[in-house]
Order: C-alpha cells, then structure tokens, then sequence
C-alpha cells in the first residue's frame, strides 16, 4: 500500500508541493480497481517517537471522499519498510505490530468460521 494524501489536504499545504503526473508511475488499485488518482508528490516524514531519520516516499494525491475529512493522510507500507530495516527496539507495539504485519508469513487475523479447519488472512489478502 502506498501513502496517501486527500485532495483537499494537498491544496491546503503552503508551499503547495509539486504534483507529479500520474503516468510517471505505474499504479492499480486494490484487486486491479482503477481509483480516481489526481497525481503524486513527494513527501519527506519522520516519525519522532521512533526515529529523527526523514523518509523520502511518493504520496498519492486521491479524490476527496467523507473518510478523507477525518483521516487527510494514509501512511503505507512504504513507510513502514523503512521503518522495518531499522530494528528499533523501543517501538510501541503498534508500530511493532504493524511492521511485522509486512512479513508474508505472518497471518493479520484469523477467521471465523464452520469450517473444521483454519482460516488465515495473510497481508495483501482479501
């Protein structure tokens, strides 16, 4: 998953960053969905409570939809790779959940169900 930025965040932002076109990268939505991309910019983060180290990753800029009025950034897996490769050892669980989430063999959930066997959803399931 890649970070995104709602629209009306982007145009808020002073300086506006430069939006890059869409076509420079190569990207399809979940189960091969077209979404509604305006473009992407780059954007630098930190995450202070984990590290000082500035990040450097891509941020679709999408359409404005009613989630983007209270969550105007979704930071990604991208992000979370970074993080990943530095092997802090004081990260919160949840950072630490998250991160280990990105491991193939580790499942996010069980389901349950009437079936007599397990059931595991893996990252980048559905």
């Amino acid at each position: 998953m890649v970070t995104t930025i709602s629209q009306s965040f982007y145009e808020s932002l002073q300086p506006k960053p430069t939006l890059h076109s869409i076509e420079e990268l190569s990207v399809t939505g979940a189960s091969g969905i077209e979404k509604p991309y305006i473009g992407y910019m780059e954007v630098s983060i930190t995450i202070p409570d984990i590290t000082e180290q500035i990040f450097h990753v891509p941020g679709l800029v999408v359409s404005d939809y009613d989630f983007y009025l209270a969550v105007p950034m979704i930071v990604g897996t991208n992000v979370l790779r970074f993080l990943k490769a530095l092997e802090c050892e004081d990260m919160s669980p949840a950072w630490q959940s998250a991160i280990s989430a990105l491991s193939l063999g580790s499942p996010l959930g069980n389901v349950v169900s009437t079936n007599n066997r397990p059931i595991e959803i893996q990252p980048y399931q559905t």
